[in-house]
């Protein structure tokens, strides 16, 4: 089920804000990497800052046991 989704990180290469809010809508957490590009990051961030991480090369996320 969609609604499971507890991380989508990645690249997202230019997303639209629409795209971003379905992300965020389905996903507990929204990891947009360097190839999403500086708006896509900052909407996230501003819009979704409980749900925004902040990743790139090297970034280590630890996630809690369910």
């Amino acid at each position: 089920m969609l609604g499971d989704v507890y991380l989508v990180i990645g690249g997202f290469h230019g997303p639209s804000t629409q795209q971003l809010d379905v992300v965020a809508k389905y996903s507990k957490y929204v990891c947009p990497a360097h190839c999403s590009g500086d708006e896509a990051r900052h909407y996230v961030s501003v819009n979704y800052g409980d749900k925004y991480c902040d990743v790139k090369t090297g970034t280590v996320i630890n996630l809690p046991m369910r």
